[in-house]
């Protein structure tokens, strides 16, 4: 694909409730997490794999870093469903590959086995990860611009009538469409290739600080 094809994006917009603090400003190994995930995009732009300025989704937070196109949430509360369809929405890209700010483990060699999926199988609409076992691991994902109106019109399909997305009352207390909002859910409508996961332990999540701790040894 050609280097324009693609944009990179870093999604950094969730509340950390778990982590106690922003899990984007988290420090692995001398670097933010966050910092961590936004180099690695730049190596792949450095090898000419993806495009364009990295953006991070940064939710409903204020982010200013050299370098990086912020986008904010257009629907808040949405998870990051609502932190892709905004990124979708703010780039020109065919495709975009989305990382979290909180898998510092993802190696640049999964993401170009993602890009050489896409010359492989030019018609899927996403390439995720799968389990021997068959659980899916969404991120790191690459997915085309193309599915943006399935998006926005499953997570309409979740949004409550009474209290949508946009509501603040909404923020402070746990909202059960945030769990009928899965990612995986979607990824299961669309033609999405998914690749064998071969290491598990580059997948970690660091939701809590013991989860850091665990993976910085």
């Amino acid at each position: 694909m050609a280097v324009n094809d693609i944009q990179g994006v870093v999604l950094a917009g969730g509340r950390s409730s778990r982590f106690g603090s922003d899990k984007a400003e988290a420090v692995y190994r001398g670097k933010t997490m966050l910092s961590t995930a936004i180099k690695l995009i730049r190596e792949l732009g450095a090898i000419g794999l993806v495009g364009g300025d990295v953006m991070v989704s940064c939710g409903q937070k204020s982010m200013s870093l050299p370098g990086v196109t912020s986008v904010p949430d257009s629907r808040p509360n949405c998870g990051p469903l609502g932190g892709i369809e905004s990124a979708i929405m703010a780039s020109t890209a065919d495709r975009l590959l989305f990382l979290t700010c909180d898998m510092p483990l993802v190696t640049s060699d999964m993401l170009v086995r993602q890009i050489k999926k896409v010359d492989e199988f030019p018609d899927t609409q996403a390439v995720a990860w799968k389990s021997r076992s068959g659980r899916i691991s969404p991120f790191p994902l690459l997915i085309s611009r193309s599915v943006i109106t399935l998006l926005s019109d499953y997570i309409d399909t979740f949004e409550p009538q009474e209290l949508t997305c946009h509501s603040t009352e909404n923020i402070e207390k746990p909202n059960r469409h945030i769990k009928k909002l899965s990612i995986k859910n979607f990824l299961n409508t669309l033609s999405t290739t998914f690749i064998p996961i071969d290491s598990k332990a580059l997948f970690a999540n660091v939701n809590t600080v013991d989860d850091l701790r665990s993976i910085s040894g």
